[in-house]
């Protein structure tokens, strides 16, 4: 079932992540955003706000993306020793096998790096150097751990692609 702002509400109170009474409040506002996926921002005013994606073909190569993307979320939220992985990446709420839909915490006021450049046409020393140390982070001994934590037939040693920045 492809998840739309009407069935999103649903979903998400049976996942137990909003409940009735936000709604009631108006608290809860949802907008489809224009991606390659199906994807949703669900802002709340008093408590966490959620990106949703899922993907929109059931192809094998979306269903192994997302199922890749998941693993690395779930990775990182539920392994102490991934707890510098997990620095990187917003808070993971949940995937849906069923629905090929992952579930994190909406960062409301960030923007892409793509998306920073075009604002001020450059490229700052300081994001240089966050990125930078991002990166060593997972070409650390982390990223050893990592590829020898996750299964070769979800990840074939192919790193998913927002690791491959650089």
């Amino acid at each position: 079932m492809y998840l739309t702002p009407g069935s999103l509400v649903p979903f998400l109170i049976g996942r137990g992540l909003i409940d009735t009474a936000s709604i009631v409040r108006g608290d809860i506002q949802i907008a489809e955003l224009e991606r390659n996926n199906r994807c949703f921002k669900v802002v709340s005013k008093h408590a966490d706000s959620f990106f949703v994606k899922q993907i929109r073909e059931h192809e094998d190569n979306t269903v192994t993306a997302i199922r890749r993307e998941a693993a690395v979320y779930q990775l990182a939220a539920s392994d102490r020793s991934f707890e510098p992985l997990a620095r990187l990446l917003p808070k993971f709420f949940g995937f849906d096998e069923s629905r090929h839909t992952v579930i994190v915490e909406f960062l409301g006021s960030s923007e892409n790096v793509h998306q920073f450049h075009n604002r001020i046409s450059n490229y700052p020393v300081e994001i240089g150097r966050v990125l930078g140390q991002s990166l060593s982070v997972f070409h650390s001994e982390l990223g050893r751990q990592f590829s020898a934590e996750m299964p070769d037939s979800l990840f074939q040693r192919q790193p998913p692609w927002i690791l491959s920045f650089h």
